[in-house]
C-alpha cells in the first residue's frame, strides 16, 4: 500500500507542477537549424539571428513589404529546448516552430518522437502532417480555442504536441511583447455582447436615430433640408418619421429583429464577415408608402434613398433591401433590412447617413439626411500596446484539458448515460437472466453502441498503452494532464478500474471494449451463418490462456528496457487498426487485424482469451475483486456441468468453479441458472411439483 500511495502522490505532484522554461544558453538544436528549414515554417525569412533571451528564440528577418530593408518578421524556437514535456508514451519529442509579430504560429515541423498510437497512420506520416497544420494558432489568445481544427478528437498525442507548441509560442510572444487580441484589429464592432433593451432605451443610447417631417413636406415638390428636424423625444410627435439603425451588432439587431430573422445573416456578424446590416423603419402611412416606392418602384417614387459615408455614396433599392418583421413598437408601420456588401467601401464603425434625394434634377431642392454614428456600446476601441502587454503578463491561459472537456461535454454526457445503463444491467442481471430474449437483445444492442459510437466514432478504445503510460509515470517526465486530454478514455479507465475491483475483468472485456464487441458481433454472425465453432480441448485452452501473460511481461520489459521499440511492440493489439483507423492502414497492420478477427469466427473471443495484454493486466487486477456476483448451486460441477458446456469462452471448469480471470460476464450461465428447462436441479424441482400437482 505504501508503494501505491507514493506512486499516486507522484502522479498528483506532476500534475500540479507547471512546465519550466529553459534558461538562456546555446541551444544546439535551434542553432543547427538551416535557413531553408526556417523558411518552411516562416515564409519570407531572409536571415536568422542567434538564439537569445529568456525564453530562448531566434529573431527572423525579412523584407516585410519594404523592398531592400530587413525588419523582424517573427521568431523561431524549439519546443523541446523550452519545455520539459513528454508525449503520451512518456518520451520527449522535438518540434521546431515559429511565431509572427501578431502572435500567430506560422508553421511547425516535428523532429523526433516516440508516439506509438499515431506513428504509422493510413497515409504514413500522419502525426507529422498534423503538427504541420498548427499554422494559424493564436498563442496570445488565453481563452478556449477550437483546438480540434488542428488536432482531432481521437489524437491524444497530437493534442499534447499542440499544447506544447501553444505554451512555448505563448512564452516567446509574451516575452517579446508581440501584438495580441484587442490591439491587432483596430477599431471594430462588438457583435457578441447582448442584453435586452426597450425601444425607448435604444433611442436614448443612440442605437436608433430618426428625423421627422409632415405629409405636406413628404409630398411637396420643394422639400428643403431645413424642413427636417432631428428628434430626441418618443413616438408621440405627430409628424411622420424615418428611423435608421446599424443592426449587425447583437445589442441592436436582436432588440429590433425576430431571432430567426437576425440569425439568417450569420455572415455579417463578424469583423471579417461578408457585409453589414442597416435597419430602416417608418412611422406614418404616407412616408411608409413613399419609402416602399423608393425601394421598389423608382418610376413612381418621389425620391431616392442613398447611403453616404464621406465621399462614398450607394443607392438603396430593392437589390439590397427587403421587408422584415421587427420587434419595434406598433407605431412602426413598415421596416426593411439593407445589406451592404463587404466589397463596398463602407466602414460600419464610422459615421454615415441615409439620404433622401428628391427626383427631378432641380437645384433648388435640398438633400435630406438622417445622420448615424454607432453608439459606444457596440464599438470596441483598440487596446494600447503597453496596456495589453501588462495585462498578458498577469493573465493565465485556459488549460488545454479544460477546453477539451468543454468541447466534449455532450460526448461525456452520452458516455455517462451508457455507464448508468451498464450499471443497471449488471445490478439487475438476475432479473434480466429470467428473460433470455430480452437479455440477448440488450447485449446485442449495447455491443453495437459500444463498437459504433464509443469505438469507431468517439475513438475511446482503451489499450495497453494507456496502462503502460501510468506504470511508467514515476520514472519518466510524464504529466497526468496528458490523460486529462482524453476525457472519454479517462472515463472508461475509471469505470473499468471500479468494475474490475468489484467484479473482475469481465466488466470491461465483456461490455466496454469496442474490439471485444466487434468479436462478439462476428461470433454472432458466424452462428447465424452456421459456421462450425471449434472447441479447444480444456488442457490446451489452459495453456493458451498463459500466452497473454507472457505478452504482457514482454511489453513491460520493452517499456523499461527498450522504450524506442514500444511503438512497434504494442501493435500486438489490433485495436488501433480496427477501431481508430477503421482498417485504413498499411497492409501488414490491416492483415494482422483481419487474421485475428477471422479466427474469432471459429473460436469465440480468441484474441481476448489468448493474446490480449490488456486483458491479462485486468485479470491480474481482478484477483482482488470484492464481489462474487454470479450465482452458483451446490450441484454445479458435481452432478451438473451444463454451465460449463454453455460458457462460450470455457471459463467454467469441470468442477463448476468460474475462472473470473477468463469470464466476460456474458451471463449465459445466469440464464441457465434461472431456466427450469435447462438447469437440472430446477428441472427436478419442476418435475416434482408437476407430480404433486397431478396427485
Amino acid at each position: 500500500m505504501l508503494v501505491v500511495r507514493l506512486w499516486l502522490f507522484f502522479l498528483l505532484s506532476t500534475t500540479l507542477n507547471t512546465r519550466t522554461i529553459a534558461d538562456t544558453g546555446q541551444l544546439n538544436f535551434l542553432d543547427s537549424v538551416s535557413l531553408s528549414t526556417v523558411q518552411k515554417i516562416l515564409p519570407g525569412a531572409e536571415t536568422v539571428g542567434p538564439s537569445s533571451g529568456r525564453p530562448a528564440a531566434a529573431r527572423v528577418y525579412g523584407e516585410a513589404g519594404l523592398e531592400g530593408f530587413l525588419s523582424t518578421i517573427g521568431y523561431v524556437f524549439s519546443v523541446g529546448d523550452l519545455l520539459k514535456t513528454a508525449g503520451y508514451a512518456g518520451e520527449p519529442f522535438e518540434i521546431l516552430s515559429a511565431v509572427d509579430m501578431d502572435g500567430f504560429i506560422t508553421g511547425a515541423i516535428l523532429g523526433k518522437h516516440q508516439e506509438p498510437i499515431l506513428r504509422s497512420g493510413p497515409k504514413g506520416h500522419l502525426l507529422e502532417g498534423t503538427v504541420a497544420s498548427f499554422s494559424g494558432l493564436d498563442v496570445l489568445n488565453p481563452g478556449p480555442q477550437n483546438f480540434y481544427a488542428y488536432a482531432g478528437y481521437q489524437d491524444s498525442s497530437a493534442l499534447i504536441m499542440l499544447d506544447a507548441v501553444y505554451q512555448a509560442g505563448r512564452s516567446v510572444a509574451i516575452s517579446r511583447e508581440l501584438r495580441g487580441p484587442g490591439e491587432r484589429e483596430g477599431r471594430r464592432l462588438d457583435f457578441e455582447s447582448y442584453q435586452p433593451h426597450s425601444w425607448e432605451k435604444l433611442l436614448d443610447m443612440g442605437a436608433v436615430r430618426s428625423v421627422t417631417l409632415t405629409d405636406a413636406e413628404i409630398l411637396s415638390p420643394s422639400i428643403s433640408g431645413s424642413s427636417l428636424a432631428e428628434t430626441e423625444a418618443g413616438y408621440s410627435v405627430p409628424q411622420e418619421r424615418i428611423y435608421v439603425a446599424l443592426a449587425t451588432p447583437a445589442l441592436i439587431g436582436r432588440n429590433l429583429l425576430d431571432i430567426d430573422e437576425y440569425s439568417h445573416f450569420d455572415g455579417a456578424k463578424s469583423n471579417d464577415g461578408s457585409g453589414s446590416l442597416i435597419w430602416l423603419g417608418t412611422e406614418g402611412e404616407t412616408l411608409s408608402r413613399e419609402v416602399a416606392l423608393a425601394l421598389g418602384d423608382q418610376e413612381k417614387a418621389l425620391f431616392e434613398l442613398r447611403l453616404r459615408q464621406g465621399g462614398w455614396v450607394r443607392s438603396v433599392d430593392n437589390s439590397v433591401a427587403r421587408d422584415v418583421v421587427s420587434l419595434a413598437p406598433p407605431i412602426i408601420s413598415r421596416s426593411w433590412l439593407v445589406w451592404i456588401e463587404k466589397t463596398d467601401d463602407f466602414d460600419p464603425t464610422q459615421p454615415w447617413s441615409i439620404e433622401i434625394k428628391p427626383y427631378g434634377g432641380r437645384t433648388d431642392i435640398g438633400v435630406l439626411s438622417v445622420p448615424y454614428s454607432p453608439p459606444q456600446e457596440v464599438v470596441l476601441e483598440p487596446i494600447p500596446h503597453q496596456v495589453a502587454v501588462a495585462h498578458r503578463l498577469r493573465e493565465a491561459a485556459t488549460p488545454l484539458w479544460v477546453t477539451v472537456w468543454m468541447e466534449r461535454r455532450y460526448a461525456m454526457g452520452i458516455m455517462f448515460v451508457s455507464f448508468v445503463v451498464l450499471s443497471m444491467i449488471l445490478i439487475l442481471q438476475g432479473l434480466l437472466a429470467r428473460s433470455p430474449k430480452m437479455l440477448k437483445t440488450i447485449k446485442l444492442g449495447f455491443g453495437v453502441f459500444i463498437l459504433s459510437w464509443l469505438g469507431w466514432y468517439a475513438g475511446a478504445q482503451v489499450s495497453i498503452m494507456h496502462v503502460l503510460s501510468l506504470v511508467r509515470a514515476p520514472v519518466l517526465e510524464w504529466n497526468l494532464e496528458s490523460l486529462l486530454l482524453d476525457p472519454l478514455i479517462l472515463g472508461v479507465l475509471g469505470f473499468t478500474l471500479v468494475g474490475t475491483l468489484l467484479l473482475g475483468r469481465g466488466v470491461f472485456c465483456g461490455w466496454l471494449c469496442p474490439f471485444g464487441a466487434l468479436q462478439d458481433l462476428l461470433s454472432q454472425l458466424a452462428k447465424w451463418l452456421h459456421i462450425r465453432q471449434l472447441s479447444v480441448p480444456a488442457s490446451v485452452n489452459r495453456r493458451l490462456w498463459s500466452l497473454k501473460y507472457f505478452v504482457l511481461i514482454g511489453l513491460l520489459s520493452v517499456t523499461f528496457a527498450g522504450p524506442t521499440y514500444l511503438h512497434q511492440a504494442v501493435e500486438v493489439e489490433p485495436f488501433s487498426t480496427a477501431i481508430l483507423f477503421h482498417f485504413v492502414r498499411s497492409w501488414p497492420y490491416t492483415l494482422f487485424a483481419l487474421i485475428v478477427l477471422g479466427v474469432s469466427l471459429f473460436v469465440e473471443r480468441s484474441f481476448c482469451r489468448y493474446l490480449c495484454p490488456l486483458g491479462a493486466g485486468l485479470a491480474v487486477a481482478g484477483k482482488i475483486r470484492l464481489l462474487e456476483w454470479l450465482k452458483r448451486r451446490p450441484e454445479c460441477g458435481s452432478s451438473c456441468n451444463v454451465c460449463s458446456d454453455l460458457c462460450p469462452v470455457q471459463a467454467i471448469g469441470a468442477d463448476g468453479e468460474i475462472n473470473f480471470s477468463e469470464c466476460y460476464q456474458c451471463l449465459k450461465c445466469q440464464v441457465a441458472y434461472y431456466d427450469n428447462t435447462v438447469c437440472p436441479p430446477l428441472i427436478q424441482r419442476r418435475e416434482r411439483q408437476e407430480r404433486l400437482g397431478v396427485v
